[in-house]
């Protein structure tokens, strides 16, 4: 039987967290240190989105804008 993490973990959820059962409990919170763990420890860049040469001498300025009207009250 392969190994299904989604399937332990909804496991763990629902008996741990829900019923109450300290072995399920301690397993899920194994679970979701292990995955955050692997995610910190990955090696190699992340994804690139966006990429863009930049002259020497000059920056860029990233902002983000909480709805569109912030971004539309500030261009008038």
């Amino acid at each position: 039987m392969p190994f299904s993490y989604t399937k332990l973990l909804r496991k763990g959820a629902l008996k741990g967290v829900l019923g109450g059962h300290r072995g399920w409990q301690v397993g899920l919170f194994i679970l979701v240190v292990g995955q955050l763990l692997r995610k910190a420890v990955k090696k190699g860049s992340g994804v690139v989105t966006h990429s863009q040469k930049i002259p020497i001498g000059e920056g860029i300025e990233v902002r983000h804008l909480r709805n569109a009207e912030e971004n539309f009250s500030e261009d008038e």
